[in-house]
């Protein structure tokens, strides 16, 4: 499958080389990773908001850590960064700048979803 590249100076929002090379080359697993993720990413997300709503410093760290571990092996630096950057939040309970890291997340999400549709052959 033939992947458009990214516009010249853009961060690439999925490692598919590194994720395969973690894999050992099974590209089947890839994709049912993908699909796994796919499913379950709103979840997640939903998880990290309402922790955020709620100040719920447990809530937070624990979606941020279950999304953060669910992406690692597509290599997603964009939405590991910020994943881990509410992980740590909530781990410290400090909500401070949590509404700015939540948007970078929401950001990177937007970028890596698509890619991740057009790989295993779903439509956006």
């Amino acid at each position: 499958m033939e992947h458009s590249p990214e516009p010249a100076g853009a961060a690439p929002t999925f490692g598919r080389d590194a994720a395969l090379k973690r894999l050992g080359g099974r590209e089947t697993l890839l994709r049912e990773l993908i699909k796994i993720f796919l499913r379950d990413v709103t979840k997640y997300l939903t998880g990290i908001r309402d922790g955020v709503a709620r100040h719920d410093a447990k809530m937070l760290h624990w979606a941020a850590h279950t999304l953060h571990g669910s992406c690692r092996v597509f290599e997603a630096p964009e939405v590991l960064k910020a994943a881990r950057e509410l992980e740590e939040m909530g781990n410290r309970g400090d909500f401070t700048g949590v509404g700015q890291a939540l948007a970078e997340l929401e950001k990177a999400l937007d970028r890596l979803i698509p890619e991740l549709k057009v790989y295993v052959g779903e439509s956006s």
